[in-house]
């Protein structure tokens, strides 16, 4: 019997009674999750039954999709009240990709977000929504400390990053490294965790010699080097124990970019892409940019569209341009792939002499301290559609 099957035979007793093996049977539920991952079950249920949740929705990204029947099973289980759980199985890329407005559509009392941090403050939301980082357990790698101690002397300043799975990997690596002479600074961006990044919101960290980029892949990476191109960096895989440098290719995403903002100049009809992926969009942003349009003399034309597809923006004929309220990196990593020019907020702010172009790219789309062509700006938080 395989382990949903046996939760969904062994239904009916007591949630948290002794088995004939000793320990409780939660416990034994967990235990089938692999241990290095922490899906906070026992809170969950807290917060279910604190407010009296009827219909639970579970969101994760396709990573950690494949636990989620599992962990469905344990906690329809193991309420202290019935419940039903409803799997959300749109892509979810990152927090910007909640999903409290289509939850709220079909009745769910709780939304658990799995995967990611919050970038939505609380009552901004639709729906009551907690947010399970699934903070990955990993050792501080002798591979690593290694590296650092191989290649840095205890006079540099290193600086090192990761993503929401990995911060109380990085907090231990760092105390280890203090231990050992070494000056290591750990950044933070409100509101994320100190030390974790995004894809579109990283930190530009001055006085530093060298960073280290504490997870997998290159989009995370890419971000940091973005903001920080005149710093060494390189990347951690705690997946694989191998240390690698990184790259990304900066000037040509400022080739490219200054080129679009160039072509504005040309434009009559500019098309403002809103995205509807979860709350990538933000409808205080899109009157700010419609303003900016009116007052330079061009004519905007909305389109709300919920994944940017550039078969579907190349059919409307009749716009000059594209300013995209949507993921900044859909500009820079994938621009090649629409025929129009593409900015985003800042790019078109900066075309229109509202602001100046930076050397620096601000990456800091969720930012609580970026400019007012960001969701995360005070000024466009809690209006977010």
């Amino acid at each position: 019997m395989g382990d949903i099957e046996e939760l969904v035979a062994s239904r009916g007793s007591t949630a948290l009674a002794e088995d004939s093996r000793g320990g409780d049977r939660l416990s034994r539920a967990i235990e089938r999750i692999p241990a290095k991952y922490d899906f906070e079950i026992r809170k969950t249920l807290w917060a279910i039954e604190k407010h009296r949740a009827g219909v639970v929705g579970l969101q994760f990204p396709e990573g950690l999709l494949h636990f989620s029947v599992l962990i469905a099973a344990i906690l329809e289980e193991f309420s202290p009240q019935r419940i039903a759980t409803v799997i959300l199985g749109d892509v979810s890329y990152g927090a910007c990709c909640v999903e409290d407005y289509g939850s709220s559509q079909i009745g769910c009392d709780l939304l658990v977000h799995y995967g990611h941090s919050c970038l939505i403050p609380a009552p901004a939301s639709q729906t009551r929504t907690l947010y399970v980082f699934v903070k990955i357990a990993v050792d501080t790698s002798d591979t690593l400390v290694r590296f650092i101690s191989e290649n840095f002397t205890k006079e540099h300043v290193l600086c090192i990053v990761t993503t929401v799975q990995f911060v109380d990997a990085v907090h231990s690596l760092r105390t280890c490294l203090q231990q050992n002479g070494y000056t290591v600074v750990v950044p933070q961006t409100k509101p994320l965790s100190r030390g974790e990044i995004l894809g579109c919101t990283s930190p530009t960290v001055d006085s530093i010699d060298a960073a280290i980029y504490f997870g997998d892949g290159d989009f995370h990476l890419e971000a940091f080097i973005m903001s920080n191109p005149q710093k060494a960096v390189y990347a951690y895989s705690p997946y694989t124990d191998t240390v690698t440098k990184g790259s990304y290719d900066v000037a040509r995403i400022h080739r490219e970019r200054r080129g679009d903002i160039a072509e504005i100049k040309n434009a009559k009809t500019v098309g403002v892409v809103v995205s509807m992926l979860g709350r990538q969009g933000n409808m205080a942003l899109l009157g700010r940019v419609k303003a900016a349009l009116v007052d330079a003399g061009l004519t905007p034309i909305v389109v709300l569209i919920p994944q940017v597809d550039p078969s579907k923006l190349a059919r409307i004929r009749s716009v000059d341009c594209w300013v995209v309220i949507v993921c900044p990196r859909l500009v820079l990593d994938w621009r090649r792939h629409f025929e129009k020019p593409m900015l985003t907020p800042y790019e078109l702010f900066v075309a229109l002499g509202r602001t100046e172009w930076r050397e620096i790219y601000p990456l800091e789309y969720y930012a609580a301290d970026s400019g007012e062509w960001n969701p995360g700006n005070p000024k466009n938080i809690g209006r977010l559609r």
